[in-house]
C-alpha cells in the first residue's frame, strides 16, 4: 500500500513531475546524468524514492553526446500503483489550484482593503478641512461657545486621535483606516 504521507515535499514534487512526464501512463520517464553511478547507489531524492520502492529502475543506457558520456536511466511506476498515483497527482494538482485561487482572492480582498483605506484617508482629510471651515464660519458668532462644547469636538474626536480635546473615540475613522491597512501587514507576518 502506497503511503504518500511519508514522502518529503521534494519527493512529492518529483513524483508529480515524473508522473506528468510519463504523459499519464506511469511508464518511460527518465533521468539523464553525466555520472556512471547507478541511481540505486546515488544519493538524493531519486535514490530515496527507489529505496522506498516507489518506482522501478527499468533500464540504463550510455550514449555519447557533445564529447561527454551520458547515462540515461528509465523508470516506471509499478503497474498496480499507477491508478493510486494518478488519483493522488490529480488531488495534489487540485490542492495547488485551490490554494492559488485562495491566495488570489486574498490578494484581491487586500487590494480592495488598501483602496478603501486610501479612499477613507482622503475623505478624512476633506472632513478635517471642512470642520476647520465650519469652525471658522461660527468663530465670531454667539454660537461659537456651543459649537466648541459639542459638535466640533465630537466630530474631531470621531475623525482622529490627533486633536486638542480631552478624551478619544472608542473607534475613530483613523482606527478604521489603520485596521484596513494593518490586515495586509498581519498576513505578511
Amino acid at each position: 500500500m502506497l503511503n504518500f504521507e511519508n514522502l518529503t515535499n521534494l519527493e512529492q514534487t518529483l513524483l508529480v513531475d515524473y508522473y506528468k512526464s510519463s504523459k499519464g501512463n506511469g511508464h518511460d520517464f527518465g533521468l539523464a546524468c553525466d555520472t556512471t553511478i547507478p541511481p540505486k547507489q546515488a544519493r538524493g531524492v531519486i535514490s530515496s524514492l527507489i529505496k522506498k520502492d516507489w518506482f522501478d529502475w527499468t533500464e540504463e543506457c550510455d550514449y555519447f553526446s557533445r564529447g561527454e558520456n551520458i547515462v540515461v536511466t528509465q523508470f516506471a511506476f509499478r503497474d498496480e500503483d499507477i491508478p493510486a498515483i494518478a488519483e493522488w497527482v490529480k488531488d495534489e494538482e487540485f490542492k495547488v489550484i485551490a490554494k492559488a485561487e485562495r491566495d488570489q482572492k486574498a490578494q484581491l480582498l487586500q487590494l480592495e482593503r488598501d483602496e478603501a483605506a486610501e479612499d477613507l484617508r482622503e475623505i478624512q482629510g476633506k472632513m478635517e478641512e471642512l470642520l476647520q471651515e465650519a469652525q471658522a464660519i461660527v468663530q465670531d458668532t454667539d454660537e461659537m461657545a456651543a459649537a466648541e462644547s459639542y459638535w466640533i469636538p465630537q466630530i474631531a474626536i470621531a475623525l482622529s486621535p490627533r486633536h486638542d480635546y480631552v478624551g478619544n473615540s472608542m473607534h475613530s475613522l483613523e482606527d478604521t483606516i489603520n485596521e484596513l491597512s494593518e490586515a495586509d501587514e498581519q498576513e505578511e507576518n
